[in-house]
């Protein structure tokens, strides 16, 4: 994601370019909102972002768009810290990411009472 936020440090790397074109709305969106930002927070918010928006996409998919509005889909947007090992999940209802034990603490624990019923 660092090159979707520096595209001159592609130079000879078409394929990868072609592959990042896919974050041109989220680099948008940092530059909009997170431009007085230190590079570290502009790289996770890039990063966040760009799961929002494939999330956006996904759910403009046929196959996808029928199988949310049957219940029988759900989509699930994660990030994953690979300096810290954390793992965070996006929380629809307060637009924001947080840790996956958090996110799905309910689920869990109504997992566990039925494992020991």
């Amino acid at each position: 994601m660092e090159g979707a936020l520096d595209p001159a440090s592609l130079e000879g790397l078409d394929h990868v370019r072609e592959w990042l074109g896919y974050s041109k709305a989220a680099v948008s969106i940092v530059n909009a909102i997170g431009a007085d930002l230190d590079e570290r927070t502009r790289k996770r918010m890039l990063v966040e972002q760009n799961v929002i928006l494939q999330l956006q996409h996904l759910r403009t998919h046929p196959a996808v768009a029928t199988g949310m509005a049957q219940r029988k889909l759900t989509l699930h947007g994660w990030v994953y810290d690979i300096r810290t090992g954390e793992v965070r999940a996006y929380d629809f209802a307060t637009d924001a990411f947080v840790p996956v034990s958090e996110h799905y603490a309910a689920v869990i624990a109504e997992a566990l009472t039925h494992k020991h019923e």
